[in-house]
C-alpha cells in the first residue's frame, strides 16, 4: 500500500469468498502517511472473510501514522483458517485513536483458533468511541472474563455495544463491567449480547443488572443460554 495517496480519506478492500491463502503480514499498512508523518484516511474496511487465510493474527495493524485522524474500523476476517489468539494489540500498541468513532471486528468461524480473552485490548484507544460491534464466536476463546473488562477506558460517547462470544469456552462469571464502559452514569442506548453455549458456571452477581445502570438503555438484549450458570436471579428480577 505504499503506493495509496495519503489525501485518501476511505480504503475499502473486499475479497470475501475466493480462495485467498497464506497469512496477513505485519505492517501491512506501515508505508500509510510515512511520507509527511500523517495521512488523510478516516475509514478503512477490510472483507476479506469466506477465505483460507491462515496464521495468526497480525500485531500493530494501524500504524502510528495513520491512528490519530481514524474514525472508523470495519475488519471482517470471518470463516478463515486463522490459528492462535486474538492479540490484545491487533489494531494497535499504546497509540490513541483519538478520532475512532465506529469499531467493528468480526472474526467468527476461525474455529482453529484458541486462547484467553485479550484483555489489553480494551485499552485508552477506545475512549471515544459511539459503537462497537465485536464478533468473536467460535474462536476458541478460553478462561474467564476480566473482573473489569474496561478499566482503563473511559467512553462516554458509546451509544451502542454489541457482543457475539457464542460457541467459546469461558468459564467463571459473566461480569457486569463487560456493559459499562464509562465509570459513573448509565450506559449506551443499545446492548447486545450473546455469550451461549460457553462454560460459564458462576452466579450472576446479584447487583448485575443495578450496577449497569439501564436508564438510558432502549433495547438490551443478553443470550446466556446453554451454560452452566448457578445460584439465583440478580436481586433486580426478584
Amino acid at each position: 500500500f505504499s503506493n495509496f495517496s495519503e489525501t485518501s480519506s476511505m480504503l475499502d478492500f473486499q475479497v470475501y469468498q475466493n480462495e485467498l491463502t497464506g497469512s496477513i503480514p505485519g505492517g501491512l499498512f506501515d508505508e500509510l502517511g510515512v511520507a509527511s508523518g500523517s495521512s488523510s484516511l478516516y475509514t478503512l474496511r477490510l472483507n476479506w472473510s469466506q477465505n483460507q487465510l491462515s496464521g495468526t493474527l497480525p500485531i500493530r495493524l494501524i500504524p502510528p501514522s495513520v491512528s490519530m485522524g481514524i474514525g472508523e474500523i470495519s475488519i471482517n476476517w470471518s470463516q478463515n483458517a486463522f490459528s492462535g489468539s486474538i492479540p490484545s494489540a491487533l489494531l494497535w500498541t499504546t497509540t490513541t485513536l483519538s478520532s475512532l468513532g465506529q469499531l467493528t471486528i468480526d472474526l467468527h468461524g476461525n474455529s482453529d483458533m484458541s486462547g484467553p480473552f485479550p484483555t489489553d485490548f480494551f485499552s485508552p484507544a477506545l475512549n471515544n468511541l459511539a459503537s462497537i460491534a465485536l464478533d468473536w464466536s467460535s474462536t476458541g476463546m478460553t478462561g474467564t472474563f476480566p473482573y473489569d473488562v474496561w478499566a482503563v477506558v473511559d467512553a462516554p460517547f458509546l451509544v451502542s455495544m454489541s457482543f457475539n462470544f457464542y460457541g467459546n469456552q469461558l468459564s467463571g462469571t459473566l461480569p457486569s463491567s463487560l456493559f459499562i464502559p464509562h465509570k459513573g452514569s448509565s450506559c449506551c442506548y443499545k446492548i447486545i449480547a450473546d455469550v451461549s453455549s460457553n462454560q460459564l458456571d458462576e452466579p450472576l452477581a446479584d447487583d448485575f443488572f443495578t450496577a449497569i445502570n439501564l436508564t438510558k438503555t432502549t433495547t438490551f438484549t443478553l443470550d446466556a443460554s446453554s451454560n452452566g450458570i448457578t445460584g439465583s436471579f440478580p436481586s433486580a428480577f426478584a
